[in-house]
């Protein structure tokens, strides 16, 4: 057990997130959805590799605790920016979140961090717009719109 306390993201919460919107108005959904489309059609499926446990946003003041990501094609990171620039938000480098920090030890946490190793890869083939409501018990996720890449 780590020395700390923390909201862990569920299983099946896990997940890339290319730009937060924010609230968006009921109207401007169908456009995101229409230039979603567009932007899928122009990146092929692609592989992303997680690799160990970063504190975010620095080991001096860690908020979050993700898993790494290691884009080899650099689709990722185009894909986000191309995101960002047609539909907006606010978007960080890619990672996949698996936990908010309430409170840690930060000497022996950054120490476990380092020893441990993540080896995973998969394939990115679609992209989703997803409704987020917070609730106490934490977020309640529903995806609006999903579409293919290529």
């Amino acid at each position: 057990s780590w020395p700390m306390k923390c909201k862990f993201v569920e299983k099946e919460n896990l997940h890339l997130n290319f730009s937060f919107l924010g609230e968006i108005k009921e109207d401007h959904v169908k456009r995101i959805e229409e230039k979603l489309d567009v932007l899928a059609k122009e990146f092929s499926p692609f592989k992303i590799q997680l690799n160990g446990i970063k504190p975010i946003p620095s080991k001096s003041f860690v908020r979050v605790l993700a898993l790494d990501v290691i884009d080899e094609s650099g689709k990722g990171d185009l894909l986000r920016k191309k995101v960002v620039e047609k539909i907006g938000g606010d978007s960080k480098p890619l990672h996949v979140t698996l936990c908010r920090v309430k409170w840690l030890d930060k000497k022996n946490v950054l120490e476990l961090i380092e020893s441990e190793h993540v080896n995973v890869s998969f394939i990115v083939d679609r992209i989703q717009l997803i409704k987020s409501v917070l609730r106490r018990e934490g977020p309640l996720y529903s995806v609006l719109h999903s579409v293919q890449l290529g």
